[in-house]
């Protein structure tokens, strides 16, 4: 992994630097992957994305990161969001740094990668409209997903990078 103070200077002491991506689908539904961690019975729904390798960049890792775990090729926009959450889980503390970027795909078939190990999180996927998150009592990464979208899905990007929150 990345020491993210020397080359990633945005990125806080000590966060682990990850990307993801918002990824679009003609019907302007966005993949969610659905997260678990074993031994709870918290579930919450997250977009494509981990960490960077040495050497990568933010851009980089979104498009290799949704590749891996959705079977899906896409290009991304610039950043949107950026996200910095502290937690605890799987019995440790977590601290990461996440840009979020847009893709677009005309291909709506998951081929699940990475979240069919015994050591993933990840244990299945949905697209999702923005009305069924708007309307729906899951948890979401950011919690405030709903609030952020309707931008993004009508084409309405930041000039900077939004904040979004835990």
């Amino acid at each position: 992994m990345q020491n993210a103070s020397e080359s990633l200077p945005d990125v806080p002491p000590g966060a682990r630097p990850a990307a993801r991506v918002i990824l679009i689908n003609p019907r302007k539904r966005i993949l969610l992957l659905e997260a678990f961690e074993e031994g709870t019975d918290h579930v919450w729904w997250v977009m494509p994305g981990g960490g960077l390798l040495p050497g990568e960049t933010f851009a980089e890792a979104a498009v290799r990161e949704t590749l891996e775990e959705t079977g899906l090729s896409t290009e991304v926009s610039g950043c949107v969001w950026t996200r910095h959450h502290i937690f605890e889980g799987w019995g440790r503390s977590f601290n990461q740094f996440e840009r979020f970027f847009v893709g677009h795909t005309d291909n709506s078939s998951v081929i699940p990668g990475r979240h069919r190990s015994q050591d993933s999180y990840v244990r299945g996927h949905r697209w999702w409209s923005l009305d069924e998150i708007q309307a729906s009592d899951q948890d979401f990464s950011p919690r405030r997903l709903a609030g952020f979208l309707p931008a993004i899905l009508d084409g309405i990007f930041p000039t900077e990078p939004v904040d979004v929150g835990v």
